[in-house]
C-alpha cells in the first residue's frame, strides 16, 4: 500500500511538474527543437508511459497477474522515459548558452562604459593642454602687455610690445575652439550613453536607465514618496507570439510604446521592463491625475488593432497597475504590481490602483 501510495504521489508530481514547464518557459525561448522534444515527451512518456504504469497499479489494487513482467515494463518504459533525458540535455544546453550570451552581452556593455571613460579622460587631458597654450598662455601675455603698456609712454616701445605679442589677437578664436570641443564631446559622451541606455526596439528607456533613476529616488526619500509608478503589461501577449511569431509581436510591442509616448511627459520615465512589460514613472502628480492617465494610454491601445498578412486583425490590450508613493523601490513596485493583480482579475483590458 506505501508504495503505490508513493507511485500515485509521484505521478502526479510528474503532471504538475510537466504543466510547470510549460508555463515557466518564457515565449521566446520556445525554439522549434524544444516543441518538438516537449511533445514528444507529451505523447510518448505522459500519454503512453504513465497509463502503463497506472494499470499495473490497478492489476496490484485488484490482485489480478500484472500484464507485464519486469523485463518488459524496462523494455517499454526505457524508451519512453529517454524523450525525458533528451528533453533535460536539451534544456541544460540551451540554458547554459543563453547564460554565456548574456556574459558576452554583459561584457559588450563593459566594454562600452571602458571606452565611454576613456574618451571623456583623453578628452579632458586634451582640452588641458589646448586651454594652457591657447587660451591661459595668451592672457598671460596680454596681462603683461597692459602693464609694459601702462609704464611706458614711448610709441616705439609699445608698438614693439604688440608686435612681439601679436599671437594673442587669436585669443577669441582660442576660446570659440575651446568651445566648440567641449560641445563635440558632450554631444558624444550623450550618443553614447543614449545608445547604452535605450531599447532597441521601442527607444524607449532600458533597466540601465531606470537602474540609475533608482539610485536617484533612493538618494531622496522625499522624492519617492511622490512619484508614481505604472506598470503596463499586455494582455494575452503569449498568444499572439505563439500564433503569429515574433515579428508581429514586436509590432504589438512598438505599438504599445507609442501611445506611452503620446500620453506622457517628455519628463516622464518610460522604460520597456521586460518582453512586455512597461514601466511609466510620474513625479509629482495625483491619484485622479494619475488615473485619467493611465485610462487614457488603455483606451487609445484598445481602439486599435494590428492586420497579419493573411488579413487577421489583432486586437491589442493592455493591464495597468497604478501606484503612488512609499517607503522605498521595491515597495512601490510591489504596490503597482498588486494593482497589475487586480486589473488582470477585472478580465483584463483594465486600470487598478493602490
Amino acid at each position: 500500500t506505501e508504495n503505490i501510495t508513493r507511485s500515485l504521489q509521484t505521478q502526479y508530481q510528474v503532471r504538475y511538474l510537466w504543466a510547470l514547464i510549460d508555463t515557466i518557459q518564457p515565449a521566446q525561448d520556445k525554439t522549434e527543437e524544444f516543441i518538438r522534444l516537449h511533445r514528444r515527451v507529451d505523447t510518448e512518456f505522459i500519454q503512453q508511459g504513465l497509463p502503463i504504469v497506472s494499470e499495473l497499479i490497478n492489476d496490484s489494487l485488484e490482485q489480478r497477474d500484472y500484464r507485464l513482467s519486469g523485463t518488459e515494463l524496462t523494455e517499454v518504459i526505457v524508451d519512453k522515459f529517454a524523450t525525458v533525458v533528451d528533453l533535460q540535455n536539451y534544456l541544460l544546453q540551451y540554458s547554459r548558452d543563453a547564460a554565456i550570451h548574456e556574459m558576452n552581452s554583459n561584457m559588450q556593455r563593459l566594454i562600452w562604459s571602458v571606452l565611454l571613460s576613456l574618451i571623456s579622460l583623453l578628452t579632458a587631458i586634451s582640452t588641458m593642454i589646448f586651454a594652457r597654450k591657447q587660451v591661459f598662455l595668451p592672457l598671460i601675455q596680454a596681462r603683461r602687455l597692459l602693464l609694459n603698456l601702462s609704464k611706458n609712454s614711448g610709441r616705439q616701445k609699445i608698438d614693439m610690445q604688440l608686435r612681439e605679442t601679436s599671437h594673442s589677437d587669436s585669443l577669441f578664436a582660442a576660446i570659440q575652439k575651446l568651445q566648440q570641443m567641449l560641445q563635440e564631446r558632450d554631444a558624444l559622451e550623450f550618443r553614447l550613453k543614449n545608445i547604452a541606455h535605450s531599447d532597441s526596439l521601442t527607444g524607449l528607456s532600458n533597466r540601465f536607465a531606470l537602474e540609475e533613476y533608482i539610485r536617484f529616488l533612493e538618494n531622496q526619500p522625499g522624492q519617492l514618496s511622490q512619484t508614481c509608478l505604472m506598470i503596463i503589461d499586455i494582455d494575452h501577449f503569449k498568444k499572439v507570439n505563439d500564433q503569429y511569431g515574433h515579428i508581429i509581436g514586436d509590432q504589438v510591442i512598438q505599438l504599445v510604446a507609442e501611445r506611452l509616448k503620446a500620453n506622457v511627459r517628455a519628463t516622464d520615465l518610460l522604460v520597456r521592463y521586460g518582453g512586455d512589460e512597461f514601466l511609466v514613472l510620474i513625479e509629482n502628480i495625483q491619484m485622479q491625475q494619475a488615473r485619467i492617465v493611465a485610462d487614457k494610454i488603455r483606451a487609445e491601445v484598445a481602439e486599435r488593432h494590428i492586420v497579419t498578412a493573411t488579413g487577421d486583425e489583432i486586437q491589442v490590450s493592455v493591464s495597468i497597475g497604478v501606484a503612488i508613493g512609499a517607503v522605498s523601490w521595491i515597495a512601490l513596485l510591489s504596490n503597482a504590481d498588486e494593482a497589475l493583480f487586480v486589473a488582470k482579475a477585472k478580465g483584463r483590458n483594465a486600470v487598478a490602483e493602490v
